[in-house]
């Protein structure tokens, strides 16, 4: 609707205007309307007679020459309202002894501005004195010609139309009055042109004047000096049209035309005889059947299109929703058809608006493109923001890891005290189960009472035995939940009777692929031992416990395999090896088949974590393979 109330305000009206040049651009040639001849007055003219105007003996020479050939009418295209040199007499006589002469006045204009005032025009018979005035469009170009410039009486009828009228007499076509009293010439009426009527939408439709089909022809020419000379053809004259007027770019008598438009060159206006024949070309063409006036749409009609047009369109680009490649193949494709059809209508003499048409298609699809566009844009904002909590959340607990697993807070410290009083309790259980046991041997001799304190022991031995099995389950429970805490590993080395803190080389390898192992799998969906491939030269070393050597690699492993995951790689091959140096230092060699070096937050992190064991950490990148070499002490 938006289109429509601006195509009505005007809005539109010079894009269509455009539009319309270029169809009649656009028109096939017609090749040369030989029933009209020009006689123009070129710059050589004017040097040759050495006089801008011609002078009426001249002129009277110059209608007799063409008179001898008897053509079916001649028109002057120059106002001689007052004379012009000697000859005056001889010109008004040839006017009065052939009725087919034409002259040219102008009854509208401006009686102010010297430029647009009205011109009077010849002293000859009435009947014989036609207009020559014309109305361009605000853009200066002219599309309408009038057919009587004034309707009031007396209504003088322009130049080509009384022209056209002596040669449609030939063919026995007289004017007549038409529908709603109309010019009717044989069967073409000539509608009056009014405004909201095709491209016109906010336009002086005052007067008697129409919207020239114009043709794509050419008219013979010869200059007043060859006519002068008889240097032409014996019968150019005979039995057509003669207008005279003038060819010269200094008399400014042009105007810009439909054809005058160029994007290659500057426009290309056409002199006032050329309009004149245009204008009885149009009118004899129309009236032998040979081209038919232009034929508007209603503006009733053009609003009914626009909204049905549409509602069609809406429905056929919904169909292109989030295809921005299909929806501009259509669109242009669409046009394509909109611009060929209202080509072939134009050529049959019917113009439809193409284009509010092809405005209100492109905005139609503009619109969906941006509509789609936002929403996306709004669907990929909803996801990142999905995607950032799923981040955050992950980053949260990946962050609690570290805190818990890695950067040894405060909690695992309190855990690890307590799961260590768990183990020392269930050590002094039983060490206070012998004792007392013991004592009760050596102080009662009575067998009575032996029976019964051997009862009681054993009843408390049972007791004792359940604490201890609940103790083992719960360090069993927590050794699942808690796998990479040095109390874990304090339960197993105390059982083994190792000292205290130091972990044997075997169980620190078992230790760390294990824990990680588990991680690995969580994180990253892959098992660790199908990647990892281990050798232990042996040897019966120990070390200071695991637990910040097992931080050291889980930020190893972790660093590799994230690399991988983000670039969408396949996870690499890797290999442990483990053996010691001098009996002095552990040296553990991790070979990683990766281009990805790590970064250098994690090579820093990793050495600040050495130091706790004394130790040194170096990071060598290859072409194709990462080495990390760490060197512990041995105790």
């Amino acid at each position: 609707m938006s289109i429509i109330g601006i195509r009505h305000l005007g809005g539109l009206q010079w894009l269509e205007w455009l539009a319309v040049d270029l169809l009649f651009k656009l028109q096939p040639y017609e090749g040369i309307d030989r029933r009209i001849v020009l006689v123009g007055e070129t710059e050589e003219d004017i040097q040759a007679l050495q006089s801008a105007q011609i002078s009426d003996r001249t002129m009277a020479q110059l209608l007799r020459i063409i008179e001898q050939q008897e053509p079916i009418a001649i028109g002057l295209d120059f106002f001689r309202d007052q004379p012009v040199g000697e000859g005056r007499e001889q010109l008004l006589e040839l006017f009065e002894a052939n009725t087919n002469f034409y002259g040219v006045g102008k009854q509208t204009g401006d009686k102010e501005n010297p430029v647009f005032a009205p011109v009077a025009p010849p002293p000859i018979n009435p009947n014989q004195v036609t207009e020559v005035a014309v109305q361009t469009d605000s853009d200066g170009v002219l599309r309408r010609m009038f057919l009587f410039p004034q309707t009031k009486p007396p209504a003088l009828p322009n130049l080509g139309l009384v022209l056209a009228y002596e040669y449609l007499a030939e063919q026995e076509i007289y004017p007549e009055a038409g529908e709603k009293g109309w010019l009717k010439l044989n069967q073409a009426t000539f509608w009056p042109f009014r405004n909201s009527s095709g491209p016109y939408t906010q336009i002086d439709d005052g007067s008697y004047q129409i919207f020239l089909n114009w043709r794509n022809v050419e008219f013979e020419f010869v200059s007043i000096s060859d006519v002068l000379s008889e240097n032409i053809k014996p019968s150019i004259f005979k039995d057509k049209l003669v207008i005279i007027g003038s060819y010269a770019s200094s008399k400014k008598d042009y105007f810009l035309t439909p054809y005058s438009r160029s994007l290659s060159s500057s426009p290309e206006p056409m002199f006032g005889m050329e309009i004149q024949a245009q204008l009885a070309s149009v009118i004899i063409s129309n009236a032998l059947g040979e081209k038919p006036l232009i034929k508007f749409v209603k503006e009733l009609e053009i609003s009914i299109w626009l909204v049905v047009f549409g509602i069609i369109i809406c429905f056929c680009i919904n169909q292109f929703r989030y295809q921005w490649k299909l929806l501009t193949l259509f669109l242009l494709t669409t046009s394509m058809i909109i611009a060929i059809i209202s080509y072939s209508l134009f050529i049959l003499g019917i113009w439809i608006p193409i284009i509010p048409t092809l405005i209100l298609l492109w905005s139609l699809g503009i619109i969906l493109a941006i509509f789609d566009y936002e929403w996306q844009q709004k669907k990929q904002k909803e996801e990142i923001l999905a995607l950032n909590k799923r981040l955050k959340k992950k980053i949260d607990e990946r962050q609690f890891y570290k805190d818990y697993v890695v950067l040894s807070t405060p909690f695992e410290e309190f855990l690890t005290e307590n799961l260590q009083y768990i183990s020392n309790s269930k050590y002094l259980i039983s060490t206070e189960e012998q004792i007392l046991t013991e004592k009760i041997n050596q102080f009662v001799s009575n067998p009575k009472n032996k029976i019964k304190i051997d009862q009681s022991i054993s009843q408390l031995t049972i007791y004792y035995q359940q604490i201890l099995e609940k103790i083992e389950y719960v360090s069993q429970k927590m050794a699942i939940y808690f796998p990479t805490l040095d109390s874990l590993a304090s339960l197993t080395y105390k059982e083994a009777n190792l000292p205290q803190g130091l972990v044997e080389t075997q169980c620190l390898i078992d230790e760390i692929i294990n824990s990680i192992r588990r991680v690995i799998y969580q994180e990253y969906g892959v098992d660790l031992l199908d990647l990892i491939k281990v050798e232990i030269i042996p040897t019966s070393t120990f070390i200071r416990e695991t637990h910040k050597l097992l931080i050291i690699f889980n930020r190893i492993f972790d660093d590799i395999f994230l690399s991988h995951q983000i670039e969408e790689k396949e996870y690499p091959l890797m290999k442990i090896k483990v053996s010691n140096l001098d009996l002095t230092y552990l040296v553990i060699e991790l070979k990683i088949q990766s281009v990805y070096a790590p970064n250098n937050f994690t090579l820093y992190f990793c050495e600040q974590l050495i130091e706790y064991y004394s130790g040194q950490i170096r990071l060598e990148c290859l072409e194709k393979e990462i080495n990390w070499i760490i060197k512990i002490p041995i105790y």
